[in-house]
């Protein structure tokens, strides 16, 4: 028996499912556009109009290149080897405000049963907010020293960032793995790394902790460690990773401080106002004296009681 023929006002299924992609697209792009001719426009592009400013005549064929960024326009935009994957490229293109923004483009062939290519449907998505944030962290992770690494809590297996690595004394190039990480940890300082780590993956939770590794020439660092759970669907731990940060150069100031103030009998304080609350070092409860454990929790009053009646009126005045 004969299949019944298609009736003469059904809309053929690529093209419906051309047209679901469209819709679908325009929903998490910016620009959404079609040609049958890879590298070129060969109809009208509405969303590419409404973004760049151009018209329809200076976008049409190879019109489009003049509103990327001049130094992007000479990317090698050659059609993909393999047609049934997707083609991807960034460049940044100028924005009808007149500023560039980045730009990436996806886009993939359309196939008829045959296998040959009906059109190429492709998409535009401005990720210049992300590529700026990406910029600043990697400005920032730079300018700061910051690593960062990762453990594999299945293999045992860990990568570190090059900072990371600095962070430990080793070059770029340097292997890295857990083994080495501990091994460079003071023994105290290691048993406390175990304790915080595993009380992490117990409860998958966020952890942080300063250790003390000595590096390859024997010098002695402090590093910080920053460190969060990765889990599977079955919300088992199966990795770690975070960033580290070099706090040797702090260390050695706040102990230089205190032995500067230790040395000079210098005495510390803070008052907290609003909770009227001040806080002491050894020396400043031996000057008044107090007793230091009762000084972390002394009102300020309990140290102007102590100033002499005729320098008192005045001291209060200059706290006022």
């Amino acid at each position: 028996m004969p299949e019944p023929s298609q009736p003469s006002n059904a809309v053929p299924s690529s093209t419906v499912a051309t047209q679901a992609a469209h819709l679908l697209l325009s929903a998490h792009c910016d620009i959404v556009w079609s040609t049958k001719t890879f590298g070129q426009f060969d109809a009208d592009q509405p969303s590419w109009r409404a973004f760049t400013g151009q018209s329809e005549a200076e976008l049409l064929g190879r019109g489009w290149v003049n509103a990327l960024h001049p130094d992007d326009r000479n990317l090698p935009y050659v059609m993909p080897s393999h047609l049934t994957s997707i083609f991807e490229a960034e460049y940044r293109l100028r924005h009808v405000s007149g500023a560039y923004r980045n730009m990436l483009v996806r886009m993939l062939p359309v196939l008829a049963p045959d296998g040959s290519i009906l059109e190429w449907l492709g998409s535009h998505c401005d990720v210049t907010e992300q590529r700026q944030t990406e910029q600043r962290l990697r400005l920032a992770m730079q300018g700061g020293r910051m690593g960062t690494w990762e453990i594999d809590l299945g293999s045992g297996g860990m990568a570190g960032s090059d900072a990371f690595k600095a962070n430990l004394g080793l070059s770029p190039d340097s292997h890295i793995d857990y083994a080495q990480l501990t091994g460079a940890m003071l023994d105290g300082d290691l048993q406390h790394w175990q304790t915080v780590v595993h009380a992490a993956i117990a409860s998958a939770s966020d952890f942080e902790i300063d250790i003390r590794v000595r590096w390859p020439d024997g010098a002695l660092h402090w590093a910080h460690m920053r460190g969060t759970c990765a889990s599977d669907g079955a919300g088992n731990v199966i990795a770690l990773s975070g960033i580290s940060l070099d706090l040797t150069a702090s260390k050695q100031n706040e102990e230089t401080l205190r032995l500067t103030l230790a040395a000079g009998e210098v005495a510390t304080w803070n008052w907290d106002i609003v909770a009227d609350r001040v806080t002491a070092d050894s020396n400043m409860a031996r000057l008044f004296p107090v007793n230091a454990d009762a000084a972390t929790a002394a009102p300020l009053a309990s140290y102007l009681d102590i100033i002499h009646p005729d320098d008192r009126e005045q001291v209060s005045a200059q706290i006022a």
